[in-house]
């Protein structure tokens, strides 16, 4: 199987398990959450693909609640919203911890790791308002009411997880790049810390925050 094979599978996984939550209908937001993370930290992804995670989550999961009653999907859809919006905020934070762990260590991430990273995190409220609103308008049933209750939903869960992610992009972008060494050093530092540095300490910090949801690990 290629990674792009592997990489679908993983992600049409993650959307029969949200189907599975709606479904169930109990602690959805916390499980949600707990959903995207782990996808995240289980395959070392950068900040930016948690937008995909977060697309088939919401489309699973407007498909699940599709023959619900309209009051009983807003509840639900909007208990998905705050997973999804939580999800960001865990990521955030986990971004901004491996920044500040970095530098306490006199440790630096690549150029293109930290440029990457201060356009995800100043691209979230977009991309998230982007990613819920096209899931709920390419679902069946939905009246203009319930779209503009889930804008609603969206717009308060940006403005809770805004200073987490203000908080991170102060972090990052104050965050030294390189270090000032010879070539032969930098090149040996480059060597040493491999590609996606920076997605493998989110992933650590991810996982560590996955079992902390559960309980797990105490």
């Amino acid at each position: 199987m290629s990674q792009t094979e592997s990489e679908e599978t993983t992600l049409a996984d993650t959307g029969r398990q949200a189907e599975e939550i709606v479904r169930e209908g109990c602690e959805i937001r916390s499980r949600i959450r707990k959903l995207m993370l782990d996808a995240v930290a289980t395959r070392k992804l950068e900040l930016r693909e948690l937008g995909r995670i977060a697309q088939e989550v919401m489309c699973a999961a407007s498909r699940s609640a599709e023959d619900m009653m309209p009051r009983q999907r807003g509840v639900v859809l909007g208990e998905v919203v705050a997973g999804v919006g939580d999800a960001y905020a865990v990521a955030a934070n986990a971004t901004r911890l491996a920044f500040e762990e970095a530098k306490s260590r006199g440790d630096s991430f690549a150029r293109e790791e930290l440029d990457r990273a201060l356009s995800d995190l100043a691209a979230i409220d977009a991309l998230f308002r982007e990613t819920v609103m096209r899931a709920a308008r390419s679902a069946r049933n939905s009246s203009v009411q319930e779209l503009d209750d889930l804008k609603s939903h969206v717009e308060r869960t940006i403005s809770s997880i805004a200073p987490v992610i203000a908080d991170a992009l102060r972090t990052a972008a104050s965050h030294p790049v390189g270090l000032a060494r010879d070539v032969v050093t930098t090149g040996m530092l480059a060597s040493r810390r491999g590609a996606g540095r920076l997605a493998q300490e989110m992933a650590r910090l991810l996982d560590d925050a996955g079992k902390a949801i559960t309980g797990e690990g105490r």
